[in-house]
């Protein structure tokens, strides 16, 4: 394999540094991508996100979306040496008058996900992977104006749909971006680079439904956070979310096990689960859970030589209820393994203690099998068996649901006092504008009692967030100056939470 090309690589794949960065544990992922520019970008790169390595300009970490493309490329008969996933810092080096296409991955290229809209209305600046993307599409502008080359950015990952006109309502495609691939495309991503190398053009936008589960390929290289895909898609049809209608996919068990060899031989310890409900993993249908196909994965996951922390994201309130308490707290052991960690975390969408009002924004299928008068009792019945379980709770709430009137708020805000002595953590975001014509919900559609949501939910989020973060680290193994680095940190993070918070209670807003 050629190291480095003289005239550059034909394909150079890439992603914003939100997305490419040395993040050790999934939770620093999280905090990255909910800071604004308004917390210095030196700060945020040293603490959070340093640059990934690279090896002969090749980054060892990438976004899996890359990899997966990546292997796609190299299965569909792509040259191998021909293409590389290369970090944000080395594009200058990788892309030259031979290249023509530079792949672009990133989850929210405009800001417009619920913890960017919430965190900027409230911290103020911009949020990092929005300015961040654009720092890396002025880089690949400038390298076209200054060197002449005639590539074409083609813009992929999470977040696409953001940049496409019908989507996000703008009057034109994002400057700087030539395509936009909307959705899973390995399938169809050598058919598309092929007509590109070859000159043909096409139009703006390609809609792509992704491949059956058995042609994911595995990755060819470690991920970012050691990201693994365990499923894909939800299908519970939530109107605020974005992969609500994406009918929920599950990766085999032998290309997740794959992807996490693959991860452990970069050296790459800690894994991170992805997927919109770790307990539907197997499952044949939004009502069905199989718990000993999540606990047979998880088994064959530890069987790796070499894992170390095994983290997930999200967990969903009606799946949990049908595992036993028995089966909750074996998966809990199989995450933690023998790291000692003392905060497992799953992030759990309960959204509103106003069943009704989440019914009517299409939340139906994501209670059941509970009734909407049902939901506030069995959704904290649910996170405090996961809190007896041995697991730490992050609980997500949506504010601004369409309809959403005082009386919803303060069942919500009784709803957390309730909880307010348990070990968790609980995570009020803005309504996000997910389609054209939308504009979500703002700080200055702040009433009285969102705001007392607020500082009800970070009064509890600053006893145990901490203590979280540092203990992640520690069993993800993690070094003590970073972990102070990240500490001393989190405590000036804090008080400057504390004056936002004091400012939301005078009315005047952040």
């Amino acid at each position: 394999m050629s190291d480095r090309p003289k005239r550059g690589f034909t394909i150079v794949l890439t992603a914003d540094r939100s997305l490419m960065a040395g993040y050790r544990v999934l939770f620093e992922g999280m905090m990255l991508c909910s800071g604004t520019t308004a917390i210095s970008p030196s700060i945020a790169r040293a603490m959070l996100a340093p640059p990934v390595r690279s090896e002969s300009l090749r980054a060892i970490q990438a976004p899996m979306g890359l990899r997966r493309v990546e292997a796609a490329l190299a299965a569909g008969g792509f040259d191998p040496a021909e293409v590389a996933v290369v970090a944000p810092e080395n594009l200058s080096a990788a892309i030259g008058p031979d290249t023509r296409i530079v792949g672009v991955s990133s989850g929210d290229p405009l800001g417009l996900g619920m913890n960017s809209t919430t965190m900027a209305g409230l911290m103020g600046g911009e949020p990092y992977t929005s300015a961040w993307f654009r720092a890396l599409i002025g880089t690949l502008s400038g390298l076209k104006e200054a060197g002449g080359f005639k590539f074409e950015a083609v813009l992929g990952g999470p977040g696409a749909w953001q940049v496409v006109p019908e989507s996000n309502g703008a009057a034109s495609p994002i400057r700087g971006i030539d395509r936009a691939i909307v959705g899973y495309c390995e399938d169809r991503i050598c058919g598309l680079f092929r007509d590109i190398v070859r000159g043909i053009r096409g139009g703006f936008a390609v809609a792509c439904e992704g491949p059956a589960a058995d042609a994911i390929p595995p990755a060819r290289g470690a991920t970012t956070m050691g990201i693994v895909e365990t499923s894909r898609g939800c299908g519970l049809g939530c109107g605020f979310c974005a992969v609500g209608r994406a009918p929920m996919l599950h990766v085999p068990r032998a290309t997740i096990l794959a992807d996490v060899g693959v991860n452990v031989g970069a050296g790459v310890r800690n894994i991170s689960l992805a997927g919109e409900d770790l307990f539907r993993y197997g499952s044949r249908g939004a009502a069905d859970v199989r718990p000993a196909e999540v606990l047979g994965l998880l088994r064959g996951m530890r069987g790796v030589p070499g894992v170390r922390l095994i983290q997930a994201d999200h967990a969903n309130v009606s799946s949990i209820s049908r595992f036993s308490t028995d089966e909750l707290r074996e998966v809990r052991r199989l995450l933690a393994g023998d790291t000692g960690c003392g905060f497992v975390w799953l992030n759990v969408g309960v959204e509103t203690a106003a069943g009704e009002l989440l019914e009517a924004a299409g939340g139906g299928p994501k209670m059941r099998p509970f009734g909407a008068f049902e939901w506030a009792d069995a959704a904290r019945a649910q996170v405090v068996r996961l809190i007896e379980a041995g697991f730490f709770p992050l609980v997500s709430l949506v504010v601004g649901l369409p309809g959403e009137e005082e009386g919803h708020v303060r069942r919500t805000i009784e709803w957390v006092e309730g909880l307010r002595r348990h070990r968790l953590a609980v995570f009020p975001m803005f309504r996000a504008p997910i389609r054209a014509g939308d504009r979500g919900f703002s700080a200055g559609d702040m009433t009285e009692r969102h705001r007392e949501l607020f500082a009800k939910c970070y009064e509890i989020n600053f006893r145990w967030i901490p203590q979280l973060a540092a203990d992640n680290q520690a069993a993800a193994g993690v070094g003590r100056l970073r972990r102070a680095m990240l500490q001393a940190a989190g405590r000036f993070g804090m008080l400057r939470w504390r004056r936002i918070l004091r400012r939301l209670a005078g009315g005047t807003g952040p």
